[in-house]
């Protein structure tokens, strides 16, 4: 899978900028695989617009959630802790976000419940560098140890960290 690509105003396809100023434009990203671009506007809010290179438009809300990837559920490596990962457009700014659920291994207990913005630009004002904003909130329980969302390149979810109780190798 190819990654997304940070690049600039100067750099984005003709037809785009033509319907986004260079003044609101916040972020924008190649997704090679989709042959879209996703860009970040700003007016009175934040937006995110996925524009197909192929057809020189936007997409629809509807074309975009029918793209999203379906809910996918998986043990990490030890077989103790179970999560399910599931994808949605935001309200009001249509942002992708990704929402991920810790389980113990029979589902009977949610253990964690953790969210992220698929194409957000990198944390602490280091842009483009592949991770998406995100959030984890206790639910119940104290969360295990080395569960984080974590974007490394690769659309992942929850990794574990090397040496945790939980695995001793990164990624599901």
């Amino acid at each position: 899978m190819t990654w997304r690509i940070e690049i600039s105003y100067d750099h984005l396809p003709q037809p785009l900028t033509e319907w986004v100023a260079e003044s609101s434009l916040l972020w924008a990203c190649a997704d090679p695989d989709a042959g879209t671009v996703v860009v970040w506007t700003s007016t009175d809010r934040r937006r995110e617009l996925e524009f197909s290179i192929a057809e020189a438009r936007f997409l629809t809300r509807a074309e975009r959630e029918r793209a999203l990837p379906p809910k996918r559920e998986f043990p990490l490596p030890d077989q103790r802790w179970h999560v399910v990962q599931d994808a949605c457009l935001l309200p009001d700014t249509d942002i992708r976000y990704e929402r991920y659920a810790v389980y113990d291994a029979r589902r009977a207990h949610k253990i964690v419940e953790c969210g992220q913005e698929f194409f957000a630009p990198g944390v602490s004002g280091s842009r483009g560098n592949g991770r998406g904003r995100g959030a984890c909130g206790e639910i119940s329980g104290a969360v295990p140890p080395g569960v984080v969302a974590l974007r490394t390149g690769q659309p992942l979810g929850v990794v574990v960290a090397p040496g945790s109780a939980l695995g001793r190798r990164a990624g599901p």
